[in-house]
């Protein structure tokens, strides 16, 4: 699957013209210390156990990832097909960057990770919805291990749509988060109260196979946001594909559009957000917010 930029116009559209609630708020926990904090590990790409019962579509549950898994112990069975699979398949840490996370540990860049992590399924016919039935259950879960800081991936278009929304969900619950957005559009209507927007193949928010370096700078970019002392942020994160990069073939996707029943909200002309600085201290400035209609 090939980023957004990369499909025809009725393609990129239809992905666009889905039904996404606009907010005006933001809610907003100031974060701890990413040295001295918790972060947990959460995604949207429908991963689980082994053992664990496979997600079905619109599946309104999640499961619970041990933390020390290995690659070898998770499968996954999200719904959409408007993903690369082979890109996880080659390196859990595109959307799941558990070995990416315990290298920023040991460099004492984050003061832990949690005992536990957690999985839905982005492919959602009503995200904010979804967000509302699981991101409540999360938040209890997320703070009965100690977790602070949370840090959202997606993998499929819609993805970028329920981690956005589930990442307001949690921080109106305490946690302070940053969700990784595929889909910058959707980030700025939802406006998730940090965010990073990647430009890489809907499958591999965090960056290429193999690019360890670049994977590790994603990151960084998404921890530096917690320092922000007002929100929504929204950072662009510069990188590229690869060069071995070549985009897949544009796969339709498993999931309809919302039905008729969800509102669309607002339409608002998009205005490029701002971050003055991303360097070792954290980000400098704030996203700006998206003009009045």
């Amino acid at each position: 699957m090939p980023r957004l930029d990369e499909m025809n116009e009725v393609q990129r559209n239809r992905i666009l013209m889905r039904p996404v609630r606009v907010n005006d708020a933001v809610p907003w926990t100031p974060a701890v210390a990413v040295s001295g904090g918790t972060l947990a590990l959460v995604t949207t790409a429908g991963l689980h156990h082994r053992g664990d019962a496979p997600f079905v579509k619109y599946d309104q549950s999640y499961r619970v990832i041990n933390g020390d898994v290995v690659e070898a112990d998770l499968l996954q069975s999200q719904s959409s097909i408007g993903f690369d699979r082979s890109l996880r398949m080659r390196d859990i840490n595109v959307v799941f960057p558990i070995d990416r996370l315990r290298e920023l540990v040991d460099d004492q860049a984050i003061g832990a990770l949690s005992s536990q992590f957690y999985s839905l399924a982005g492919a959602q016919e009503d995200s904010e919805q979804t967000a509302e039935t699981i991101g409540g259950q999360l938040a209890s879960a997320l703070q009965a291990i100690g977790a602070d800081l949370v840090l959202i991936t997606p993998t499929c278009p819609v993805c970028t749509h329920t981690g956005s929304a589930l990442a307001r969900v949690l921080e109106s619950r305490g946690l302070s988060t940053v969700v990784l957005a595929l889909v910058r559009e959707y980030a700025v209507k939802v406006r998730p109260p940090r965010a990073v927007f990647v430009p890489f193949p809907f499958g591999a928010p965090c960056g290429p196979p193999g690019d360890r370096d670049q994977q590790l700078s994603v990151l960084r970019t998404a921890l530096a946001t917690f320092a922000a002392d007002q929100g929504p942020v929204l950072v662009d994160f510069e990188g590229e594909a690869g060069p071995g990069y070549t985009p897949g073939p544009v796969q339709a996707s498993a999931v309809e559009r919302a039905s008729e029943r969800v509102t669309a909200g607002r339409t608002r002309p998009l205005r490029r957000p701002r971050c003055a600085a991303i360097t070792s201290s954290g980000c400098t400035g704030t996203g700006t917010r998206p003009p009045s209609a």
